[in-house]
């Protein structure tokens, strides 16, 4: 008892009051201050948030309920939306060829033509073939190389006068023996649209491959129209070249172009396969050989008329033509007679010996230009024979 009610025993007790005292004001301020970390923190959370919500607009400009948020927002979503360069393919188009100043056709890429030829399409269909939207021939091209992982942009305005139409398309090229499979992104831009004219330049990005992104691949699609051939109503002419654009100087210079030419080369065979088994295939050495037939059949024909005209201009043959008219006008200015001599209703006998002269010299030269003309009609089919 004297130790617990000693001075010291009670200066100890004090001391150990206040220390507790400083204990539990430090762990409220450590609790306070924690809270306000904790504060700061979940508004860093919640401005991060918003920002993110902004930036998918601005970049998506899609429309989203704004009715939760001010009337700020909602305004500057509605102008986002009306400014969206996004177009349908048809409308697209349609605009580009309606215009006046149309560009001259470029010329074709430096590195060489991978595919020059004529199909049986027109022009327009042709082109909805291979850059329409979801187009079935660019699936099953795919489905042929072995690419996966096909993800096809929407058409849109590169530009803000809305000059060029382009689109993003994303792909996984399959490996080959060379390179392992390569992740593919093709920016594809309509340079010009006249009518029945469209030029449309890809861009080919590999970064994944070896030097990928010291160099890019250019490739020109040019469809036109095909040879004016009366055998054939619609035809296009299609012509792909394509080029090499380095970004950055490289010693391996000529080996990534070997390495693409031979890659391009095999893509765009299946590429021409491919679409020749959907449309037909017209030669070129056909065409010309086709109008020249053609214009050898009209210069037949003309020769035809003109060797019939020599041919049966002779004597016997306009002799008789004229004998023939004159006994007919004869007839027609005599008229009916009487029957005299053996003569009955239906028979007419000749009233003279020059009658019967006469007679005989018509029937003589109708037979000789009868068998003039079977001659020639004969000589005419066995030619068409032959030429067949």
């Amino acid at each position: 008892m004297n130790h617990k009610h000693s001075p010291n025993s009670t200066a100890s007790i004090k001391d150990s009051t206040e220390s507790e005292r400083l204990h539990i004001s430090s762990h409220q301020s450590f609790h306070k201050n924690r809270k306000m970390s904790e504060g700061k923190q979940l508004l860093k959370v919640i401005a991060n948030r918003l920002e993110r919500i902004f930036n998918k607009k601005e970049r998506n400009s899609k429309s989203v309920d704004c009715s939760e948020t001010s009337n700020s927002l909602s305004d500057y979503e509605d102008s986002v939306q009306e400014n969206s360069p996004s177009c349908s393919f048809e409308e697209g188009i349609a605009l580009m060829e309606s215009r006046d100043n149309q560009p001259e056709s470029p010329e074709n890429l430096k590195g060489g033509i991978l595919v020059d030829k004529i199909y049986e399409v027109s022009p327009y269909n042709l082109n909805v073939v291979l850059f329409a939207p979801d187009s079935q021939f660019r699936k099953d091209l795919a489905e042929q190389q072995g690419t996966t992982n096909l993800q096809e942009g929407a058409w849109s305005w590169k530009d803000e006068d809305m000059s060029c139409l382009t689109r993003v398309v994303n792909y996984t090229k399959a490996a080959s023996k060379l390179v392992k499979a390569l992740n593919t992104t093709e920016e594809q831009t309509y340079i010009r649209v006249a009518k029945d004219e469209f030029d449309v330049l890809v861009s080919v990005c590999t970064p994944e491959v070896p030097y990928g992104n010291s160099f890019r691949v250019e490739i020109l699609y040019k469809i036109m129209p095909g040879e004016d051939v009366s055998c054939v109503e619609e035809s296009s002419h299609l012509v792909i070249s394509w080029g090499m654009v380095f970004l950055q100087s490289t010693l391996m210079k000529g080996v990534i172009e070997n390495g693409a030419k031979q890659g391009l080369k095999e893509s765009f065979d299946q590429f021409s396969n491919l679409l020749a088994q959907r449309f037909k295939v017209l030669d070129k050495e056909d065409l010309i050989n086709k109008e020249h037939l053609l214009a050898t059949l009209q210069t037949e024909s003309q020769w035809n008329w003109w060797q019939a005209i020599t041919y049966f201009w002779n004597f016997t043959v306009v002799s008789t033509f004229f004998m023939c008219l004159y006994v007919l006008l004869h007839i027609l200015r005599c008229g009916p007679n009487q029957p005299r001599g053996l003569e009955f209703r239906g028979i007419e006998l000749p009233d003279s010996l020059g009658e019967l002269v006469t007679s005989g010299i018509l029937v003589i030269q109708l037979e000789r230009v009868y068998h003039m003309v079977s001659h020639f009609v004969q000589a005419r089919f066995q030619m068409g024979k032959h030429v067949i």
